[in-house]
């Protein structure tokens, strides 16, 4: 293998460590989204483990399969064309080619992975990790779930079924109550009072 082979080698394989970080962050968001749409449905934590794990994996494959040249070139404006040219010609041996092989291989030293990302999308997607991770915490505090709504919901109409002759003036259940709480009354003051005593003196 080359010394220019080498070189560009080592510009793809810092191609794959930003795919693996790229892929990463997705699988992390699948995986929170999943997980925050899940605490409305109390829904199992495998759940959102498997859509992230395999948000992950598709992210990979393909971020690792689109993986050339041309984007580290995209990302170091005085090195394009010079990569993929360089890789074109690693069988020609000419004064050009050597002076071309060697000027690549010196600036591909100076080039670190974090030259070859692509800030914009990943302080985005690093964002977007802080502010679901953020509602993982926030969101059980307020047992806000899918379980606790039905039951407010529930108990509401249940309160709006029982206050629902009040509501539209119905007194009849009342009256009814008034009826029996004053035939109770009849009934005590009869055993108990003046007219008790007579009744058990005859």
């Amino acid at each position: 293998m080359t010394s220019v082979q080498k070189a560009l080698r080592s510009v793809k394989r810092k191609l794959r460590t930003l795919s693996v970080v790229h892929s990463l962050l997705l699988g992390v968001i699948a995986f929170l989204v999943v997980y925050v749409v899940g605490i409305f449905f109390e829904a199992r934590w495998i759940v959102p483990v498997t859509i992230g794990g395999v948000a992950f994996l598709f992210a990979l494959a393909r971020g690792i399969r689109k993986i050339q040249l041309r984007e580290a070139e995209q990302r170091i404006p005085h090195m394009e064309w010079q990569l993929r040219t360089a890789e074109d010609t690693i069988n020609k041996d000419n004064e050009v080619v050597r002076s071309l092989h060697e000027d690549v291989m010196r600036q591909v030293e100076h080039i670190h992975t974090s030259s070859l990302a692509n800030k914009k999308k990943m302080l985005t997607q690093t964002a977007l990790v802080c502010a679901l991770f953020a509602l993982v915490f926030i969101l059980p505090a307020t047992g806000f779930t899918v379980s606790a709504i039905k039951d407010n919901a529930l108990t509401g109409f249940s309160t709006l079924v029982n206050n629902g002759g009040k509501l539209f003036g119905d007194d009849s259940a009342s009256s009814e109550e008034n009826r029996e709480r004053s035939l109770r009354e009849d009934e005590v003051e009869r055993i108990t009072g003046p007219s008790a005593d007579l009744e058990l003196q005859t």
